[in-house]
């Protein structure tokens, strides 16, 4: 916001802009949501000053596979596009958590959680959708997800 209005001060000095910074704030505030916001406004320049990274590892195998390698972080972007994209994945979907039925194995409803290493299920909460979705399925519901320690579990919905 701060970089904002001082891009718009300097284009309204120089006869650029007819919005002064402090009226291109609340122009930005009227007009954009975090996503437009972040895609608009993060600048290269910001990105750079501020030394704004991705981090992330390099492991390539499949999701809910896991090896030594998966705890090695590393910066894997210093780009502007990179890092707009790093900060707006976890908003894009309304913050809901990318999950996926795998299988169904002996009426089993397999479920996987694709974004496990970057978003984390409120345990209560998902404990009670899963026996929701189980009441519904009328066979119990199995969802592979993370713990906070990043270990792979196997949470279980089962219905009434």
């Amino acid at each position: 916001m701060v970089d904002i209005e001082q891009r718009w001060d300097r284009l309204h000095a120089a006869g650029e802009s007819p919005l002064t910074g402090r009226q291109k704030l609340f122009e930005v505030r009227r007009t954009e949501d975090d996503i437009s916001f972040l895609r608009n406004y993060l600048t290269t320049e910001l990105v750079e000053e501020l030394d704004l990274f991705v981090y992330g590892t390099t492991c390539t195998h499949a999701p809910g596979q896991r090896c030594p390698n998966c705890q090695n972080l590393v910066i894997t972007d210093r780009e502007r596009d990179g890092v707009v994209e790093a900060l707006l994945r976890p908003r894009y979907n309304y913050g809901v958590p990318h999950i996926l039925i795998q299988e169904v194995r002996h009426h089993v409803l397999c479920l996987e959680h694709l974004d496990r290493g970057t978003t984390y299920l409120d345990r209560s909460y998902t404990s009670h959708t899963l026996n929701y979705i189980a009441e519904l399925w009328k066979h119990p519901v199995h969802l592979l997800t993370s713990d906070t320690q990043g270990q792979d579990i196997i949470l279980e919905g089962l219905s009434r």
